[in-house]
């Protein structure tokens, strides 16, 4: 049952909770929508990656219309086209995030490019294939850029002519556009403007079967599971669409996150609902989330109470396909054990092992020292050990440490120093040599120091926070660089 007055004090209380000066709700149930309504703003905002979906919908015209094929190698359209590898990489691949192209934040995409061609030609060829494509789920930003290219070529028009004649002009999306002035070559990934009544139309669109715009066909695969995350909720990944399971319900959507923007779509198709939240000035969407919950649970009579977590008897008989270490490039390492009893598995990830309990074969779960995580173990496609740990669906590499590497002080000690990082006057990452250990302090992280391991070089290394490299600048400076981010030594 929709009752404003509820919303609205459960929407207060996230503002109050967060800081955020800025917040637009829309809510969509039986049809239309039912509430919008901005708190201490009043205009459109930057939705990140929930631009992702709305690409999506104009790449299916395409597929549709038969100007495109999910499954054709995407040199089929970009004859030129070079990645650092061969490999073969599908369009079905780049929505799906199934490509094996790296997660880069877009901040971390590289120089500006004026073009989303240019960002093509000029950046892929330096973007290594951290996985064989459509063996796991690998979010991507630069996937998502592709694509986009791939529209412009087979329809002949500009990204943004055909996003707007495909899907924003056919629905009355009138306030949304794609401007993503710091760097316009990537605007097919996060480069949207929008308003919740703009997203209402399009949530509409895509729990009404298609409209007048896509057929249900086209509409039920972007919102079917082409890969799984391996999770506790059942989370899966679509066409540019997330999916997870929430109190009996399927979720349908996307999050966003751009400079200080953050933005959800969520669409339960079979309640006919939707929320839409869209904020500035937040340090994440995560912090949306539970007003999203909170808005669908008022909304649709859900209940209160959360089930506790089905707990399984585990199969032992394949632990040892699951211990060793994974690495993640911005989330750092991740290591799962045996427990000296032998009785489960454990997993530290960065801040300590922990003990963890089986939900299915391959899926685990624990409240680690930063509140629940889920941990799923991808298979191999051969017989071997998981290539992949999913940690709350994200994936990290196996990472086959050298048991017989050493670091060398002497090759490490020049780089030892505190880094800064122009333009942000504050942000400072200090290393520290001790013995044959290296130590970092991240300026988040106040005294606390995190050990560093060498991904068998000198040169590169892994902790808690990610991964970073240790190199000398074309000017002869110690140079750090982490997460697209480049500090210099004082």
């Amino acid at each position: 049952m929709f009752v404003a007055s509820q919303i609205e004090e459960l929407v207060q209380g996230c503002l109050e909770a967060h800081g955020i000066p800025g917040l637009a709700v829309g809510v969509v149930s039986q049809g239309a929508l039912r509430y919008a309504r901005g708190f201490g703003v009043e205009t459109p905002f930057r939705i990140g990656s929930v631009s992702k979906p709305l690409v999506g919908t104009a790449i299916m015209r395409l597929v549709e219309s038969g100007a495109l094929g999910l499954d054709v190698p995407v040199e089929r359209y970009v004859p030129w086209l070079r990645l650092s590898r061969e490999a073969t990489v599908t369009l079905r691949m780049l929505l799906s995030h199934t490509a094996g192209l790296p997660a880069l934040p877009p901040y971390a995409m590289g120089p500006s490019r004026a073009t989303i061609e240019a960002y093509v030609r000029e950046e892929f060829p330096q973007l290594p294939l951290v996985a064989e494509p459509g063996a796991v789920f690998l979010y991507s930003n630069p996937g998502l850029v592709l694509a986009g290219h791939i529209a412009e070529v087979a329809s002949g028009r500009p990204f943004d002519d055909l996003v707007r004649g495909l899907v924003l002009e056919p629905l009355g999306m009138t306030e949304t556009h794609f401007d993503l002035p710091e760097n316009p070559g990537i605007r097919p990934a996060a480069g949207a403007v929008s308003t919740v009544s703009d997203l209402a139309r399009f949530a509409l669109m895509q729990m009404g079967g298609g409209g007048q715009i896509l057929s249900p066909a086209s509409v039920d695969l972007m919102q079917s599971e082409q890969v799984s995350r391996y999770t506790m909720d059942g989370a899966g990944y679509g066409l540019t669409f997330f999916r997870r399971s929430y109190k009996g319900l399927q979720l349908i959507g996307h999050e966003g996150k751009i400079g200080t923007f953050g933005s959800i779509l969520d669409m339960a198709p079979e309640a006919g609902a939707a929320v839409i939240l869209l904020a500035n000035q937040i340090d994440s969407p995560y912090l949306l989330r539970p007003l999203a919950q909170r808005i669908l649970d008022s909304l649709l009579g859900l209940p209160t109470d959360v089930k506790p977590v089905a707990v399984a008897v585990p199969d032992r008989s394949v632990w040892p396909g699951f211990v060793g270490t994974y690495i993640h490039p911005t989330d750092g390492l991740a290591t799962v054990a045996v427990s000296e009893d032998g009785h489960h598995l454990t997993a530290d990830l960065g801040h300590g092992p922990f003990p963890l309990a089986a939900h299915s074969q391959r899926t685990y779960f624990a409240n680690g020292p930063r509140g629940c995580v889920s941990l799923g173990f991808v298979p191999s496609r051969a017989a071997g050990p998981a290539p992949f740990l999913m940690v709350d669906g994200e994936a990290r590499a196996r990472f086959p440490f050298d048991p017989a590497f050493q670091l060398s002080p002497a090759a490490v000690s020049p780089f030892v120093g505190t880094y800064t990082f122009a333009p942000v006057a504050d942000a400072r990452v200090t290393l520290r040599l001790e013995g044959s250990q290296l130590w970092a302090n991240f300026p988040w992280m106040a005294e606390q120091e995190v050990l560093c391991r060498p991904l068998n070089t000198n040169t590169q290394f892994v902790c808690s926070q990610g991964i970073f490299t240790l190199e000398r600048g074309d000017d002869g400076r110690a140079r750090f660089q982490m997460n697209g981010w480049v500090g210099h030594m004082e």
